[in-house]
C-alpha cells in the first residue's frame, strides 16, 4: 500500500514523500489518485479556481497543484511574481491543474489544504 503526503510551501513547489517501493510512474499515479480522492472528499469546491483545477484533474488525470497564499506573505508574493511566470514559460504549469487559494479569503479551504499549518 502506498501512503503519500503532499507538501507545499511558498519557497518550494511540491514535495512528495511516499513509503512505497513502487516504480516512480505507478507511485505518481497512485499519489495523484489519492490526492484527488482526498481533495474531493475533504475539501469540496469552495473556491472557483480550486473547483476548476479539481475538475481538470479528474477529467485529465493531471496532478493537482494548489498554492495557498495571502496578500501579506512576502515569499508568496515573490513566488507569484517571479517563480510562477518562469514555470509557466517552461511549460511546467501546463502539465498540472493549478490553483491559488487566498488563505484570508478562503480560510476554511486553506486550513484543510495546509492541515492548519502556516502559509
Amino acid at each position: 500500500m502506498s501512503v503519500a503526503r503532499l507538501f507545499f510551501r511558498p519557497y518550494g513547489l511540491v514535495r512528495l514523500r511516499t513509503n512505497s517501493t513502487e516504480s516512480q510512474g505507478a507511485t505518481c499515479m497512485t499519489t495523484t489518485t489519492l490526492v484527488v480522492c482526498l481533495q474531493m472528499c475533504l475539501l469540496g469546491a469552495d473556491n472557483h479556481a480550486y473547483a476548476t483545477a479539481l475538475k481538470q484533474t479528474t477529467e485529465t488525470g493531471k496532478p493537482l497543484l494548489v498554492m495557498v497564499s495571502t496578500q501579506w506573505c512576502g515569499p508568496c508574493q515573490q513566488m507569484k511574481q517571479k517563480t510562477l511566470p518562469r514555470l509557466a514559460e517552461r511549460g511546467v504549469l501546463g502539465r498540472v491543474a493549478f490553483a491559488i487559494v487566498d488563505a484570508d479569503q478562503e480560510a476554511e479551504l486553506a486550513q484543510k489544504i495546509t492541515g492548519g499549518g502556516p502559509v
